[in-house]
């Protein structure tokens, strides 16, 4: 079975980043992160 990071360790890591190397703090819209997330759980991959 494949283990997906859940919303909250994904926002972990982008703190993390943003703390190492800079750059934007905030995320567009739910939308944005929510779509690839819930198409990734579903098998497809966009190419």
């Amino acid at each position: 079975m494949t283990d997906y990071l859940t919303v909250i360790e994904v926002f972990a890591i982008h703190e993390d980043q943003i703390a190492s190397y800079g750059g934007l703090t905030v995320c567009v819209t739910e939308a944005s992160w929510k779509r690839p997330c819930i198409a990734r759980k579903r098998g497809f991959t966009p190419t």
